[in-house]
C-alpha cells in the first residue's frame, strides 16, 4: 500500500479511523467484560488520534490519554507530513482539517496529556498549543509533564509512575458516577 492510500485509509490522520473501535464496541455490548458506557482511548504513539476519538465518537469514547500529541502538522517533520498531506503552502485546508486543534470544540470526555519536555520528535510546543483551546472549550483535562524524558519514557521509575498515573486517570474517568 502506498503513502497516498495509507493516508486515505486513516482519513487525514484519523478523521474517520475509528470505525474499528466503534464496531468493536458494538460487538462487545452485553459481554460480561465489556462496560457499554466505559470505552477509553490511549494514544502513546498517536496522541492526536486518541484526542480525535473524543471528538469524532463522543458517544463511544469517554476518556483519552494523549501521549505527545501532534497538534499541528506544520510543526512536525515536513518530510513525513508532506509525504501524506502535501505541502502546507499548496494544501493548507488538508493540513488544517487534519489538525486536532480544529476538533477541540467537539471534544467530549476527559483528557490526560503526557509529554516529555525534551522530546525531539514531537516538541512540547504541540501540547502547549493545545492547552489554551482545551481551557477555552471547557474540556476536562490534566497534564503530566516529564522534564527529563524524550518521546519515549526511558527511565524505569518514570515509566512506572506514568503507568500508575494513566491507570488512576482511567479508573477515575471510568468510575460510575452517582446519579448516573
Amino acid at each position: 500500500m502506498g503513502a497516498a492510500q495509507t493516508w486515505q485509509l486513516v482519513g487525514l490522520r484519523g478523521l474517520d479511523a475509528f470505525g474499528d473501535g466503534v464496531e468493536a464496541k458494538g460487538r462487545g455490548e452485553g459481554h460480561h467484560r465489556f462496560d457499554d458506557g466505559a470505552v477509553r482511548s490511549l494514544g502513546a504513539e498517536a496522541g492526536d488520534m486518541a484526542l480525535r476519538c473524543l471528538a469524532v465518537a463522543p458517544d463511544v469514547f469517554c476518556a483519552a490519554v494523549a501521549g505527545a500529541p501532534v497538534t499541528s502538522w506544520e510543526l512536525y517533520e515536513s518530510l513525513y507530513t508532506e509525504n501524506y498531506l502535501g505541502r502546507p503552502q499548496v494544501d493548507s485546508a488538508t493540513h488544517s482539517a487534519s489538525s486536532v486543534l480544529s476538533q477541540v470544540e467537539r471534544l467530549r470526555g476527559r483528557v490526560l496529556i503526557v509529554h516529555g519536555l525534551i522530546d525531539g520528535n514531537v516538541h512540547f510546543r504541540h501540547s502547549a498549543r493545545l492547552i489554551d483551546p482545551l481551557l477555552a472549550a471547557g474540556v476536562d483535562h490534566e497534564v503530566l509533564l516529564l522534564p527529563e524524558e524524550r518521546h519515549h519514557v526511558r527511565e524505569e521509575a518514570n515509566r512506572q509512575m506514568v503507568e500508575r498515573c494513566i491507570l488512576a486517570f482511567f479508573a477515575d474517568a471510568l468510575a460510575p458516577r452517582r446519579g448516573s
